[in-house]
């Protein structure tokens, strides 16, 4: 029998780490044996990461640069 299916609810509550990318959940002894596959969304995280946090002024910056263009106007 595994020895984590000896485990009793708590202890597993207690010693749960993750359900990996298969599905097999994991324990926090295992945290330096499984291999995880990278993170989908760190990934697209790093794309738009910028020192702006505020994405909402980048875009209202761009937008009031348009109208410059377009108008002439300094704003």
């Amino acid at each position: 029998m595994h020895p984590r299916l000896a485990l009793t609810d708590r202890e597993l509550d207690e010693q749960f780490w993750l359900i990996d990318h298969d599905g097999i959940p994991r324990l926090k002894t295992e945290q330096n044996q499984v291999q995880l596959p990278p993170d989908a969304l760190d990934a697209i995280i790093g794309i738009i990461d910028t020192d702006l946090t505020d994405l909402s002024t980048t875009v209202r910056e761009t937008m009031a640069q348009h109208y410059r263009q377009k108008y002439g106007s300094t704003d």
